[in-house]
């Protein structure tokens, strides 16, 4: 009896599912919904792929409802089977599907869509986890893996620390590339047992060695260190950095741009180069330095300019240190006849040096390049010809006289003008002459030269080269000669004076400030608040005279023994080299607590840069990189490399964590690291 019910409810069930079901077997198109790509099941290689379907949803939907029915009565049922069709198949109709109570909110409701959601939650949260399905491999295996990228990374960043090419040529013979990457790979898994045990670890496919995953390892490698220079800049003493901006060319003559930054950081002023990356808060921005081309420093619409109307504050601009004084070299030489052809007389000597048959018959020092760009090398080559002069003349004696018969008519011919020109007293006069003013200039173009110095301690040394080269107009000099007989007089004392008028005339227009903020930040040691008002116009907070006048004297105290413990060196034996220097913005440092405005203020003076010497000194980093076997290329990898090459210090500190997530992150990658 129980066994007739059985199968009487099981009847009642067909034919219920049998009325609600009609034309289901008819609907193939909308049975082809990828919903129901979980739920088809394959009868046989001959069976329709629809018909499979249905049948497969048909015995999917009795088996859910089976034990339902006995207890629901036949209207609940319809209603259940009903909205399973419909979360299944969907919807034809936009205007069913969005109809309140029914449609899409209904759906929502659904078990299959709960449990879809369900399932999609849980896949991103393993994703976000490193714990998805692809990386459920033993903790053994990662960890080979990750040692073995780590070998890649760390071959390209000794490659890249020292400049060196990655690739190389591809040899015919061996059919192998026989760069620096792949030769020093292979040497590091012959001294490293475990990297070659690793190694096998690793798909054939997916060594990771090519030249893209390179590129993308170097890119990597740029893109965490700018990350992480644009957060010390962030972290700073104080909540202002001065932005720093120089042009050069590379060999195919594109435009490479260097960009860096100037900040104090824990007591010391730091500079640092982010190419192309700065930070995302510009109004943050103290001063900007720029060379003096009209482009950067234009009243109206240069790049001083603009900056300045973009953000709508007051940024100071600072005309290179470096670049005003080779512009007034420059400017000497073009407004003094004399002078000018001195230099050009030098340059063709240096030229007729680098002749083989000539060099080889001169024995004193060798002469250095002029270079238009760098005024360094005019004073090298007039030192050189001053402390060599008899050897210079020495060699084109030997020239003229051509014992050896190597040397042609033509560079004969050319050797004795030299020669009749270096021997002239005008010659040597200008030498001489150009020599001990351009010795002046020289310990000014040093301090100009060092990254951490700012521009509140250039000032005094200017002021002193100008003093230095202005005592050489006074005529008290002339009494050394009182114990000596003049026998001869060369007539060119209206000569010197005209070098040293042009030179100081125009150190005078160029290092002479009229800006009220410039000469805040010069006068900021005496500590005097009414000195010191212009900087507020910047966004600087001043202290008050009270606590400046603290301050000063805290500083002067240790001053004093600092000067003591320095002499005490002395007397002990010490050598000046073993001497320390006084430093405000250090001792202010270590007294932050009692002092902390006072602090504050001489970090954000010394934030103030003078000069674009790290964005120069990056330009040889990119000439390193940038070789006449290496011009194929692309601008950003040139760019990476020379910017990872400048800052290799900052580089050795990269996590290699980091760069393994970031990769392992940035793809689909074949092989999964974490």
């Amino acid at each position: 009896m129980s066994k007739q019910i059985d199968q009487s409810e099981e009847n009642d069930s067909k034919d219920v599912h049998k009325k609600v079901l009609p034309n289901l077997q008819g609907q193939k198109n909308v049975l082809k919904q990828k919903t129901l790509t979980s739920f088809m099941r394959k009868k046989n290689e001959t069976e329709n792929e629809a018909d499979a379907s249905v049948s497969a949803i048909t015995r999917n939907i009795v088996k859910q409802t089976e034990n339902s029915v006995k207890a629901q009565n036949i209207s609940s049922n319809i209603t259940t089977l009903r909205a399973a069709e419909e979360s299944l198949v969907g919807f034809t109709n936009w205007k069913t599907a969005i109809e309140v109570g029914k449609g899409f909110s209904r759906h929502e409701l659904s078990e299959m869509h709960l449990t879809a959601a369900s399932r999609k939650a849980e896949k991103t949260k393993r994703i976000e986890t490193d714990t998805s399905i692809s990386t459920l491999v033993t903790s053994t295996v990662l960890l080979k893996r990750r040692y073995y990228f780590k070998a890649i990374v760390k071959t390209i960043l000794f490659l890249v620390e020292h400049h060196l090419a990655l690739r190389g040529n591809w040899d015919k013979e061996y059919h192998e590339e026989d760069g620096l990457f792949n030769s020093l790979f292979d040497f590091a898994k012959e001294r490293d047992p475990d990297l070659v045990e690793c190694e096998k670890f690793m798909p054939s496919n997916a060594k990771y060695t090519s030249p893209e995953i390179q590129n993308e390892i170097i890119d990597i490698l740029a893109e965490l260190l700018r990350e992480s220079i644009v957060r010390e800049v962030l972290n700073a003493d104080v909540n202002f950095f001065t932005i720093l901006f120089d042009g050069t060319k590379d060999r195919n003559g594109d435009e490479i741009v260097s960009l860096a930054a100037r900040f104090v950081s824990s007591g010391k002023p730091v500079e640092v180069l982010l190419f192309f990356e700065t930070t995302e808060d510009a109004m943050r921005i103290l001063s900007q330095c720029y060379d003096g081309a009209s482009v950067m420093n234009g009243y109206k619409s240069g790049v001083a300019k603009r900056l300045q109307d973009v953000l709508k504050k007051i940024i100071p601009y600072v005309h290179c240190f470096n670049h005003r004084l080779h512009l007034v070299i420059i400017h000497v030489v073009k407004q003094i006849q004399a002078v000018k052809e001195f230099f050009d007389q030098l340059q063709l000597i240096y030229t007729m040096l680098k002749k083989p048959k000539i060099k080889k018959i001169h024995e004193g020092k060798s002469m250095k390049r002029l270079i238009d760009t760098r005024w360094t090398g005019h004073k090298d080559a007039a030192k050189a010809i001053l402390q060599n002069y008899y050897e210079f003349v020495d060699t084109f004696k030997l020239a003229v006289k051509n014992i050896s018969k190597e040397i042609d008519g033509e560079d004969i011919a050319i050797c004795t003008g030299i020669l009749a020109v270096i021997t002239r007293k005008t010659f040597v006069f200008i030498l001489v002459c150009i020599n001990e003013i351009l010795s002046f200039l020289a310990p000014a173009d040093v301090i100009f030269q060092k990254r951490e110095i700012g521009y509140k301690r250039v000032m005094p040394v200017v002021e002193s080269v100008k003093t230095c080269i202005l005592e050489l107009r006074n005529d008290k000099r002339s009494t050394l000669l009182d114990d000596f007989t003049v026998e001869e007089t060369i007539g060119e004392r209206s000569g010197e004076e005209e070098i040293i008028d042009v030179t100081i005339a125009e150190l005078e227009a160029r290092f002479s400030e009229n800006n009220s903020i410039l000469l805040a930040l010069s006068n900021a040691d005496s500590m005097d608040i009414s000195e010191l008002k212009p900087l507020e116009t910047v966004g600087i907070e001043l202290p008050s005279q009270c606590e400046l006048n603290v301050a000063k004297k805290y500083v002067d105290r240790k001053r004093a023994d600092h000067e003591k413990s320095n002499a005490a060196r002395m007397v002990k034996g010490g050598k000046e080299k073993d001497l320390s220097r006084f430093n405000i913005l250090e001792t202010l440092y270590d007294a932050q607590e009692p002092f902390r405005n006072v602090y504050n203020l001489f970090a954000t003076i010394e934030t103030f840069a003078c000069s674009t010497s790290v964005c120069e000194c990056s330009f040889s980093s990119l000439s390193l990189v940038d070789l006449p076997n290496r011009l194929t290329m692309t601008n950003l990898r040139l760019r990476n490399l020379a910017f990872l090459g400048f800052e290799s210090k900052r580089l050795r500190n990269t996590d290699l964590d980091e760069v393994l997530k970031k990769f392992n992150s940035s793809k689909r990658r074949k092989v999964q690291l974490y």
